[in-house]
């Protein structure tokens, strides 16, 4: 049997603004969870109002969110740096800790 061992709902968007929610698939690097969200999409689909959020992996509780202003497509982690890219072909290097 599976078991839910937590969950997290990111803030959820204004229904005035948005038509599409977005969130990334997760990526787990060491005891965090990282994972995209966009909670805005612009008048030609593209995210808008980007973070980059880190979870605990064992409680679910928020860590840290960043706004790297790209919806991060991949996500990757080396050491103590957390590397992101987005569909307009920027990447971005910040910190994880």
């Amino acid at each position: 049997m599976v078991r839910v061992h937590w969950e997290f709902v990111a803030d959820e968007p204004n229904a005035d603004v948005v038509r599409e929610f977005a969130v990334d698939a997760p990526t787990v690097a060491d005891d965090a969870v990282l994972v995209g969200v966009a909670t805005a999409v612009s008048d030609h689909g593209d995210p808008e109002d980007t973070e980059l959020l880190a979870l605990d992996a064992a409680t679910g509780r928020e860590r840290w969110r960043v706004a790297p202003g790209v919806l991060p497509r991949a996500v990757a982690v080396a050491g103590d740096r957390v590397y992101t890219d987005g569909r307009d072909g920027r990447v971005a290097a910040l910190d994880f800790q």
